[in-house]
């Protein structure tokens, strides 16, 4: 889980830190972003040690109010990330989730 502020100060030439002007965050963290999704991969085969199997990018601007942008977004893709991670552990070790019902493999 990352927590992305578009409102968040960002350091200048000379140490200066000032709040961003308009959008001009978007191209930096849209970046970001899309390294992030190539990391959250990790399924098998591909269990190389970097990866993880998801992630959950919530985005805020501390410059306005409400803070969250698009909650609805927001909750959806959370619920997802971790259904996915509580899935991933059913596959990995279903010894875990026996007590609930689920039989072995």
């Amino acid at each position: 889980m990352v927590v992305l502020d578009y409102g968040a100060p960002t350091k200048r030439r000379g140490g200066v830190y000032r709040p961003p002007q308009g959008n001009e965050l978007d191209p930096v963290y849209a970046r970001f972003k899309q390294g992030l999704a190539a990391l959250a991969q990790r399924r098998p085969p591909l269990w190389a040690q970097g990866l993880v199997e998801g992630c959950w990018v919530l985005e805020i601007d501390t410059r306005q109010a409400p803070l969250l942008l698009r909650p609805e977004e927001a909750v959806a893709e959370g619920e997802a990330f971790l259904d996915a991670l509580v899935g991933e552990l059913r596959r990995r070790e279903p010894l875990l989730f026996l007590d609930q019902g689920q039989k072995p493999l």
